[in-house]
């Protein structure tokens, strides 16, 4: 009889190792999920600001790199294009300010806010904005 219930109380410790498994997976299934969505959500907005921050850096360089205003605006302007080509779901505005008199004078500050508008989730419109600062090259002849 020894022997019968060793071979019971093992089989009753695999059925119960079987159970928890299943327990496990009914509850934590439930709580697990919703943390996934969020994760996932969380991932993509903060995706969406770097890539929005490293455009806004790299508008404001072709920008403080142009010989004249004009031609500055147009530069960002073509970069913000082809980066819409590539989604067509984004739509940028910018919005440029200098702490000079002259905005591409040697030394000056430049700030730059760029914004998009794109759908998010369910096809909600959606706006996100980037500021990026930098000075204009202080060696660069003045225009």
């Amino acid at each position: 009889m020894t022997r019968l219930s060793r071979w019971q109380l093992s089989k009753s410790e695999k059925n119960d190792e079987g159970s928890a498994v299943v327990e496990f997976v009914l509850i934590a299934a439930p709580l697990f999920l919703p943390a996934l969505l969020f994760f996932s959500a969380l991932h993509n907005t903060a995706r969406t600001e770097i890539e929005l921050s490293n455009l806004a850096r790299q508008s404001l360089r072709v920008f403080v790199t142009a010989e004249d205003l004009n031609l500055g605006h147009q530069r960002v302007k073509f970069v913000l294009k082809q980066f819409e080509e590539m989604d067509s779901r984004n739509r940028f505005t910018y919005n440029i300010t200098c702490g000079a008199e002259r905005c591409l004078t040697p030394g000056s500050l430049v700030k730059m806010e760029l914004f998009r508008e794109f759908l998010g989730e369910e096809n909600q419109r959606r706006k996100a904005v980037a500021v990026a600062e930098g000075y204009v090259d202080k060696w660069r002849s003045g225009s």
